[in-house]
């Protein structure tokens, strides 16, 4: 961390700490934030990008309300935005890799453990997207997201789950010690008690406007990076739980971390910005922009993926196509890879059955049979995962 230059931040302080990382005694500064403004001075073009934004959510939660079935779309969009917020971690996937493993059998799975986070991830996601109809983002919901991302991961130790981190972090390369590290929050305790009762009640400040609040509620989350570890992916995903709850987004349809991925070294490099100079408005403007142009994505994808459905199923009932083959080619925008023992489970028909609806679809290249070390039967609807996988 560059000390000299966070020691001149008009909006923070450093706080000297002391401890052992890694059986290595250390002295250096953590980076204490004061409390959020709620007036920021914006330049006219920024506010202008915030209204372009606004008008791209709504037309995209418009879109989403109008779905028939929005759970459908939001499936793989969760999916996607679970393999971008944890490569924004060093956790890399895909989602074909995702999706064949949720659609296997848990005995048939094998797969890695960078899969296995992003999964834990989904885990959470539909958590909380669930709880966010009947609670309100408070404390108590922030320990309870991240005690359930955390669940089963062998990099938190568990007296660290579910609770403000009582350990000091810090934000740099992977095995760097700290006095090499980018950024260091501040000290575990009273600190980050204090500044999380402040955020809790910041973010539900109506007098500040919706996208303004959510963009410096993520910059401060971060900055105070209140647990042991998951910090990034609940931040990310607390930006699309915020819109929700202020019922601007009726469904989970937005792919922000795919901009923030896009663009990593500018997210990051924004975010260490703000509390190196006190100016918000370029770390806004940034924000704004990927919420613009990922609503603007997200509706063309939902109308692509609705077109999609809308040929494959002419197409069928022109061939006199009847029967599960149907409704599983009606599904296949929502889960694009398909195994037979799931398909028979979910239609409540025999394997043989599953086997021959998924067969009909393959002679109609809806489908695709992957090539795999085994005699296992995996599917791919191609046409579907380019729209989804972009």
């Amino acid at each position: 961390m560059d000390v000299d230059r966070f020691r001149e931040s008009p909006i923070g302080s450093l706080v000297p700490i002391r401890g052992t990382h890694e059986g290595q005694e250390f002295e250096h500064f953590a980076y204490l934030p004061e409390r959020l403004l709620t007036e920021v001075q914006l330049n006219p073009s920024t506010w202008g990008l915030l209204m372009e934004a606004m008008h791209a959510l709504g037309r995209l939660d418009d879109a989403g309300q109008r779905l028939p079935n929005p759970a459908l779309v939001s499936r793989p969009t969760i999916r996607r935005e679970a393999v971008q917020t944890s490569a924004l971690e060093g956790t890399y996937t895909t989602l074909p890799q995702v999706l064949e493993a949720e659609a296997l059998e848990e005995g048939e799975r094998s797969h890695s453990s960078e899969v296995e986070e992003v999964r834990r991830f989904i885990r959470t996601a539909e958590l909380a997207y669930g709880w966010i109809d009947e609670r309100p983002l408070t404390e108590s919901f922030l320990k309870d997201l991240h005690a359930s991302l955390m669940k089963g991961d062998p990099k938190c130790p568990q007296d660290q789950q579910g609770v403000y981190r009582t350990r000091q972090n810090f934000i740099g390369p992977r095995r760097a010690d700290i006095v090499k590290s980018h950024f260091v929050p501040p000290p575990p305790g009273d600190p980050v008690q204090d500044l999380m009762e402040n955020w809790t009640e910041w973010i539900h400040d109506d007098s500040v406007p919706l996208l303004i609040r959510v963009a410096l509620g993520h910059y401060q989350f971060e900055t105070i990076h209140p647990f042991f570890d998951g910090n990034g992916r609940i931040g990310r995903l607390l930006i699309v739980l915020e819109l929700m709850e202020a019922g601007n987004l009726s469904f989970p349809l937005l792919e922000i971390s795919s901009f923030f991925e896009d663009r990593a070294d500018e997210y990051r490099g924004h975010l260490r910005e703000v509390s190196a100079t006190g100016d918000f408005e370029p770390w806004i403007a940034f924000f704004a922009e990927g919420v613009r142009e990922e609503s603007h994505e997200g509706l063309k994808k939902i109308n692509e993926l609705l077109e999609w459905k809308e040929v494959a199923i002419s197409r069928l009932r022109d061939n006199k196509v009847r029967g599960t083959a149907i409704g599983l080619a009606e599904r296949l925008i929502g889960a694009p890879v398909v195994v037979p023992a799931r398909v028979a489970e979910d239609f409540n028909i025999s394997y043989p059955a599953a086997v021959n609806a998924i067969e009909r679809l393959e002679e109609f290249e809806l489908l695709t049979r992957l090539k795999t070390d085994n005699r296992r039967r995996i599917y791919v609807a191609w046409g579907v995962l380019g729209i989804v996988d972009r």
